[in-house]
């Protein structure tokens, strides 16, 4: 059954990140020299140092957050995961819980790339906000495991 799950949830997760293709557009030649176009988000610096930081750090504090429960359900037989959201998916395995961390995870990321590259300018000034704050959350329930299973 868990194989089956992992399976299911790695289909979703991929067909989450699919996206339409089509052959490209021949290079745009400007008096014989090839002309590179970038995309809206390169344009607008959204994908930068910070935003890729911002990234990382959510990444990795949701993976010690989602390893640390799985280490104290291993010495623990009483314990239980708390967060409503997330006890379906730890219920579930490792394997699903680690696929809809990610989800989430890219959600949130590509929201606050279209706050960092949004017209309105308080957008532009607080898109990372919610990832950081995530961060904390998750740094804060790593370290509540931590102490869980001490």
């Amino acid at each position: 059954m868990r194989r089956f799950m992992a399976t299911i949830s790695f289909v979703i997760f991929a067909t989450m990140l699919a996206t339409p293709s089509w052959a490209q557009q021949p290079p745009a030649t400007q008096d014989g020299v090839t002309v590179e176009t970038r995309s809206n988000a390169e344009e607008k610096g959204v994908l930068d140092k910070k935003f890729w930081t911002v990234a990382i750090a959510l990444n990795v504090s949701m993976i010690m957050d989602t390893k640390s429960t799985f280490d104290v359900f291993a010495r623990c037989n009483k314990c239980y995961e708390a967060n409503p959201y997330a006890r379906p998916f730890v219920n579930r395995g490792p394997a699903v819980a680690f696929t809809a961390g990610e989800a989430f995870d890219i959600g949130l990321l590509y929201t606050a790339a279209k706050m960092k590259g949004s017209n309105h300018p308080v957008f532009r000034k607080i898109w990372w906000v919610i990832p950081l704050s995530m961060t904390a959350g998750h740094l804060a329930a790593y370290q509540h495991n931590i102490n869980v299973a001490r």
